[in-house]
C-alpha cells in the first residue's frame, strides 16, 4: 500500500468494480471461470430440451453454437467496448439454428424467458463468487458516514450482480448498480462512468469521487472521467489483460478493499 497521504480525501461518492474488488472466487483461473459458466449453459440446454424446443440431436449443436458466439462476441466487445448480453447471445443462437421452427422460437423466446434463461446460465458462476472478508465492514463504515456508493461492473447479465449482492445481504449498501449488460457499453468507455456519476447525482463533482477496481479498464475510464483512482492489487493475471499505461497510472495502489478507509475522511 502507498504511504498515507497527508491530506485525506473527503469523497462524495465511491464507485466500486465488482469482481476481485468486492467479490472473488477461490483458486481463480480462466479455465475454472469458463468451466463454471458452461455448467450453467448445459442447465439452459437441459431446460430447453424439457420444454420441447431442443431435441437430443440439437442439444450439442446449441451448446457449441453458444460457446462459439461467446468467443466471437467477447473479442468484438474488447475492440468496440460495446456489451453483448447473455440474453442476446441465447436469442441469436436459437434464431440461427436452421432445424428449429422460427415461428415457435419467436413465440417462446420472449424477453422474460430470455432473462430467466440468462439467470440459469449464470447460476453456477453466481454461486462461486463470495465477498472478500473485509467487504462488509468497509461498506458498513461508508454507510455510517453517508458516502454515496455505486457498483460499476462489466458483465453480460445485469441480474447476476443484483442476485449476488442480495444473496450476501450487501445490496442495500449501494445507491446505484450499473452494469455493461444494462447500459450497453463497457468500461473503460467514459460514457458508462459518466452515466454512473449522473445516477449518483454527482456529475458536477467527479473530482470529489473515487473509482476503485482491479484492472486497467477501471483506471483508464476513471481517469478519463476525472475520478480519483484506486487500484487493488490482484495476485494473478488473466490472459489478454490490458496493461495500465503511464498516463492512466492509478492515484493510489492498495492491497485490499478496507485499505481505502486509510485514505478518506470518515
Amino acid at each position: 500500500m502507498d504511504n498515507l497521504i497527508k491530506t485525506k480525501i473527503k469523497p462524495e461518492g465511491i464507485i466500486f468494480d465488482f469482481g476481485f474488488t468486492l467479490f472473488h472466487f477461490e483458486n481463480p483461473s480462466l479455465d475454472k471461470y469458463i468451466e463454471i459458466e458452461y455448467q450453467g449453459l448445459n442447465l439452459v440446454a437441459e431446460f430447453l430440451k424439457k420444454e420441447g424446443l431442443l431435441t437430443d440431436e440439437l442439444f450439442e449443436i446449441f451448446v457449441e453454437a453458444v460457446k462459439k458466439q461467446n468467443i466471437k462476441l467477447l473479442q468484438l466487445c474488447f475492440r468496440t467496448k460495446l456489451e453483448y448480453p447473455t440474453a442476446y447471445i441465447l436469442e441469436l443462437v436459437l434464431k440461427n439454428i436452421k432445424e428449429l421452427d422460427p415461428i415457435k422460437v419467436k413465440r417462446y423466446i420472449t424477453p422474460k424467458v430470455l432473462n430467466e434463461l440468462s439467470d440459469k446460465y449464470h447460476s453456477f458462476s453466481d454461486d462461486a463468487w463470495i465477498p472478500f472478508e473485509d467487504t462488509r465492514k468497509t461498506l458498513e463504515t461508508l454507510a455510517e458516514v453517508k458516502i454515496k456508493t455505486a457498483v460499476l461492473s462489466n458483465t453480460r447479465h445485469h441480474n447476476s450482480i443484483i442476485n449476488m449482492l442480495k444473496k450476501h445481504h450487501l445490496f442495500d449498501y449501494f445507491n446505484v448498480i450499473i452494469t455493461s449488460a444494462d447500459f450497453g457499453k463497457r468500461k473503460p468507455n467514459i460514457e458508462i462512468f459518466q452515466h454512473t456519476l449522473k445516477k449518483l447525482g454527482l456529475s458536477h463533482c467527479p473530482e470529489n469521487c473515487i473509482m476503485i477496481g482491479d484492472e486497467a479498464a477501471d483506471m483508464i475510464g476513471g481517469k478519463k472521467a476525472k475520478l480519483n483512482t484506486f487500484l487493488i492489487k490482484r495476485s494473478f493475471k488473466f490472459p489478454f489483460e490490458q496493461d495500465i499505461l503511464p498516463k492512466y497510472k492509478p492515484d493510489f495502489r492498495i492491497n485490499k478493499i478496507s485499505d481505502l478507509l486509510n485514505y478518506i475522511q470518515i
